[in-house]
């Protein structure tokens, strides 16, 4: 039986630590930290705080922990996030690394560019890109967070919080406070709608979401669909409207497609979808992806959400921020949602590390905020235009798209971001830890020089 292969066993990473918070020493100065929401962000965020010595708690309201999607890519500066927390060993052992990542025609499926991404990234940035299944790396850091001590309260909706003490009021009717609140609850965040003070849901973005899930030892048998399989790669079709992402993970191959939202009644939440249906739209697609469409027994759906950007991501009185999808939604083309989330929990449990007093908070809190956005809102832009640029419907521009990416020239000034050496380099090469480290010096330099006080609630950092 074919099965990805490429380097699943990856052995110990270069960097891999597992100690947070070089920024400064463990910030004792805050006690308690909640926060609301334990998908990955919320996670992450706890650990980095965790390793610091600071007592967090996790307010969820599911039921159980759940994560959408059956795979998910982790490239190389979500990888660096993942090291720093001490993880990514843990996490490579159930990962596969694909060789490549190849762009492919939808009426043929003739390569129209091949990118390198094993070795090149490891050699490159000094960590690999990987892909997973959500439930195992969610897995990973839920256990990390329980073997912290920290405690995770399934079941909890938040209704109100009050920014004065800071505490939140559960629906139960009970009330916590602490130290500091972080909101990490995802699109439909009531944690955003709080900070705004007023209803602020999610809009359908016109996109469609499916996943399906087909055995790579049924694969296998097929051989027109059978080198899809090894050597691991990460195939993208781009066709009109729509485009779709498919590669190995342990035991299924994994395949999610884009395209137009033709019902506008459908849920943001996970459904099962009409697989004959989806079949029927792919008709005229190359043969090998309508294979994989016949292999599949089910097939299911969700609405893409979008957000807008908001630019205030804390509270004015300086014990309350917002992470992740709750301060911006990410759409799902260059991998870089969760890496985003993940970035900014290292940033903001960094910068508490260097927490003098809790009256720091409010500096801290703005200097994150401050050096968060412009990156998010960029990659938001980014994610945006690759859409675009992968699902343009046929016709001169279409022809001229494939023109280029066939030409392998070097790639610089392409709108597919990972085919520009610069913007892939922006994106796979930045450092988190390092990012706070710089940050935090910065502001204290200019507030030294300005004669100002660190734990002035109206220092630079408000600027």
């Amino acid at each position: 039986m074919a099965t990805p292969t490429g380097n699943t066993s990856t052995p110990h990473f270069k960097g891999e630590t597992s100690s947070v918070g070089s920024v400064g020493s463990p910030a004792s100065h805050i006690d308690h930290v909640l926060i609301v929401g334990a998908g990955l962000c919320g996670l992450a965020t706890a650990i980095g705080l965790g390793k610091a010595g600071i007592r967090v708690t996790i307010l969820e309201r599911s039921s159980e922990l759940r994560e959408i999607g059956a795979g998910i890519q982790i490239p190389p500066n979500a990888a660096r996030v993942l090291s720093h927390l001490g993880l990514l060993d843990r996490i490579a052992t159930h990962s596969v690394r694909p060789r490549d990542i190849v762009l492919r025609s939808y009426s043929d499926g003739s390569t129209l560019r091949s990118l390198n991404v094993d070795p090149d990234a490891q050699d490159s940035y000094g960590f690999p890109l990987l892909v997973t299944h959500r439930a195992d790396l969610c897995k990973i850091l839920y256990e990390e967070a329980l073997n912290l001590g920290i405690a995770v309260l399934f079941g909890c909706s938040v209704q109100q919080i009050d920014f004065a003490r800071p505490a939140v009021q559960l629906a139960a009717g009970e009330t916590m406070a602490a130290d500091l609140i972080l909101g990490t609850d995802g699109a439909r965040s009531i944690c955003r709608e709080a900070l705004l003070g007023h209803a602020d849901p999610p809009r359908p973005s016109g996109k469609l979401i499916y996943r399906v899930c087909i055995d790579i030892g049924v694969m296998s048998r097929h051989p027109e669909v059978a080198d899809l399989i090894h050597p691991p790669r990460i195939h993208i079709w781009l066709g009109p409207a729509a485009h779709v992402v498919c590669y190995g993970l342990k035991g299924v191959f994994n395949v999610v497609i884009s395209q137009p939202e033709d019902d506008k009644g459908i849920s943001f939440d996970v459904q099962k979808g009409d697989l004959e249906k989806l079949r029927q739209s792919f008709q005229t697609w190359e043969p090998r992806l309508r294979k994989l469409l016949e292999l599949a027994h089910e097939t299911l759906r969700w609405s893409l959400p979008s957000s807008r950007q908001i630019e205030s991501w804390v509270h004015p009185r300086g014990h309350f921020a917002l992470l992740g999808d709750a301060t911006h939604s990410t759409f799902p083309v260059i991998a870089q949602g969760a890496a985003m989330a993940f970035e900014s929990a290292l940033v903001l449990s960094s910068l508490l590390c260097s927490a003098n007093s809790t009256a720091q908070l409010i500096a801290l809190l703005h200097v994150y905020n401050r050096v968060r956005f412009p990156r998010t809102s960029k990659v938001d832009e980014l994610s945006r235009a690759t859409l675009d640029y992968l699902e343009m419907p046929d016709g001169p521009e279409q022809v001229e798209r494939d023109r280029r990416l066939r030409d392998h020239g070097p790639g610089e000034g392409e709108v597919f971001a990972l085919v520009d050496p610069e913007i892939q380099s922006w994106l796979w090469g930045f450092d988190a830890r390092a990012h706070a480290e710089l940050s935090w010096g910065k502001y204290v330099v200019e507030n030294e020089a300005l004669g100002l006080d660190e734990d002035n609630p109206a220092a630079r950092a408000t600027d």
